[in-house]
């Protein structure tokens, strides 16, 4: 029980207010665009604004579910669900139905779903999974082409599927991840000092001095940044983020 309110602490508010807020505003738009005299009746799911406060309904359902699932479900599962999103994207082609020019929807029923909505969260989890992966290096241009992939295989579907205001999501992302890779790649080059170890093997340390605590051995041929030089020490950062000292002896400058 205790874990379970702790969780629920740790849920950011800001966000579910703005999205409340966001969903009174749009309902709040629908209705006020009624036919002037007429009798609203919000429960009345046959109008446009009784089906809108109906799918705000359910999405408030699936919402807590969301938030309900552990973190590392979404971690795990990512991947699999990108895939598959863009599985179903194809099959727009073979079985989709065409609305105001653009094949985009499936004809479920007596409803109509676009699987490209579901793709947006499908793209923002694969973005965030690849990003947090512990060998993925985004100073690294292959690591950022093989980033700009994953935004770049749904926006050239949408394009052909001729569904614009999707793809314009897509490729704000896009420019959003481009400013980014830029400003790293520029880091990279101004604030980055690459070397390597050559010496057989090193201890990486907490505290520029003997006495403190090590933490990690690094071994000859190792891949390191180094941040500052104090004395006969320097303190530098390894591809995994992992940070620590070392003797400025036991490497040598790339560049």
């Amino acid at each position: 029980m205790i874990g379970q309110r702790k969780n629920i602490l740790r849920l950011d508010w800001v966000i579910i207010l703005i999205y409340f807020l966001l969903l009174g505003f749009g309902i709040g738009n629908i209705l006020s665009s009624s036919i002037s005299g007429e009798d609203i009746n919000i429960f009345d799911f046959s109008t446009l604004y009784g089906k809108q406060f109906l799918y705000s309904l359910i999405s408030l359902f699936f919402g807590f579910i969301a938030i309900s699932i552990e973190v590392k479900f979404y971690e795990r599962f990512s991947s699999i669900f990108y895939i598959l999103s863009i599985v179903i994207l194809v099959c727009l082609f073979f079985f989709g139905k065409r609305v105001n020019g653009a094949l985009s929807w499936f004809s479920i029923a007596s409803f109509n779903l676009q699987p490209s909505e579901f793709v947006k969260i499908t793209v923002a989890l694969a973005v965030s999974k690849y990003i947090s992966d512990f060998q993925t290096d985004l100073k690294n241009t292959i690591d950022q082409f093989k980033l700009f992939l994953i935004i770049l295989i749904p926006i050239i579907i949408i394009i052909f599927q001729n569904d614009t205001g999707s793809s314009i999501v897509f490729l704000s992302l896009f420019f959003v991840l481009s400013l980014i890779a830029a400003n790293i790649s520029k880091n990279n080059y101004v604030n980055d000092n690459p070397a390597i170890i050559f010496d057989k093997q090193v201890d990486l340390r907490t505290e520029p001095n003997l006495r403190s605590e090590e933490i990690n051995t690094l071994h000859e041929g190792t891949k390191l940044n180094i941040i500052e030089k104090i004395d006969d020490w320097s303190y530098i950062e390894l591809k995994n983020g992992n940070k620590g000292w070392l003797t400025s002896s036991s490497y040598r400058l790339i560049r």
